[in-house]
């Protein structure tokens, strides 16, 4: 009764395949690769939270503590006791869970027609492919607040990680429309990307906070001792920034990109320009809605981002061991099974009911190619 095909329990190849699935999944995941720090003292729009990894736990809390609202005490005739600022504290915590993915790479005679090698190269290769979509989509859902209508994507409405941590919509003070709209159902299929709403998130993200509202200040990442802030849209959102800006006016967005000083940290590789110290990217994933009267405007929802707009922690130990490689045999040893897992959690970073790291930026954004 025996399992007699290959070394399905083998501890090296199991290690082998889970660090390798680790490094390809990091290499290919658009968000781990660009927007992603587990170092505290370097500012990215995902901060990665070790606390985890090491130790038993399956949340981590992290604080804001917001700047203190007080007059001073001026002149010895006038008393100090009983006019100190109070001290305002807001917290956010983050939870973990496992999540497993697999393949059946199919039974004995299907198998020795192959290489040993093969099938778990393949099945390697397809699932750091799910892995790094899974993750950016589970990212760009998040930091978007909405899921989406894209009928082609992995995380929906009925995405089972958001029970672990749930989607949350933008507040009024983190969303802004292109145009006069002012919501998405009265958005107008004219209202579309432009340098004017990159300047307007600009200035709504550098002047936000540090008054006396609840609004924690939107701090910029800083890259090489310059403060820049990240403007992730979609493709169609692209399509029609290019149109309106022109030929000269663009190339002016691209040479500003290509001479910065920080050009070669990860946040600019790729980038499709910069205005105004935004560094501007695109990407497929950015989540897209049906928006307008009766949902007729098709939109998308670009990503106005600074410093820690997302949390991720992990719970496997090491950076290494983020991914783990799981074999066995089924139906009597005829069928191999393959799975990898990976226990983690994602977040937006909200403090008292409101966004902390991202804007959202509303257009209508329509396939040019429609």
């Amino acid at each position: 009764m025996a399992k007699t095909y290959i070394s399905a329990a083998d501890p090296k190849a199991v290690r082998r395949y889970s660090r390798g699935l680790t490094v390809d999944v990091v290499k290919n995941s658009y968000w781990t690769r660009k927007f992603a720090s587990a170092t505290a003292s370097v500012s990215a729009p995902m901060r990665i939270l070790t606390e985890l990894e090491s130790g038993p736990g399956d949340k981590v809390e992290y604080e804001l503590s917001m700047q203190i609202r007080t007059k001073p005490v001026v002149g010895d005739q006038n008393k100090m006791a009983g006019k100190e600022a109070k001290l305002i504290q807001y917290e956010d915590e983050l939870k973990i869970d496992e999540a497993w993915v697999g393949v059946n790479a199919g039974g004995r005679v299907t198998r020795t027609k192959r290489s040993n090698h093969n099938y778990r190269q393949i099945s390697k290769d397809r699932q750091q492919d799910w892995w790094a979509r899974y993750f950016d989509e589970l990212c760009f859902a998040y930091a978007a607040g909405a899921t989406g209508i894209d009928t082609g994507s992995i995380v929906d409405e009925n995405e089972p990680m958001f029970s672990v941590n749930a989607l949350a919509a933008p507040d009024a003070s983190h969303i802004m429309y292109a145009g006069a709209a002012t919501s998405k159902a009265t958005l107008q299929a004219t209202e579309k990307m432009s340098l004017g709403i990159i300047e307007r998130a600009e200035v709504k993200a550098s002047t936000m906070g540090g008054d006396d509202t609840d609004n924690a200040s939107l701090n910029p990442v800083k890259i090489n001792g310059e403060e820049h802030y990240v403007m992730v849209m979609h493709d169609f959102q692209m399509h029609d920034l290019r149109q309106a800006t022109g030929s000269a006016d663009w190339l002016e967005v691209q040479k500003a990109a290509a001479g910065a000083e920080g050009k070669k940290s990860p946040i600019f590789t790729g980038a499709e320009g910069m205005h105004k110290g935004v560094i501007i990217h695109k990407h497929r994933n950015v989540i897209r809605e049906n928006m307008g009267a009766a949902g007729a405007v098709p939109g998308a929802d670009a990503l106005f981002m600074g410093d820690q707009a997302l949390q991720c922690a992990y719970g496997m130990e090491g950076k290494d061991a983020r991914y783990q490689w799981h074999e066995e045999t089924d139906d009597r040893g005829r069928e191999l099974i393959i799975n990898s897992y990976s226990c983690f959690g994602i977040k937006k970073t909200r403090y008292n009911g409101r966004d902390k790291g991202v804007i959202s930026v509303v257009t209508a954004a329509a396939d040019p190619n429609a």
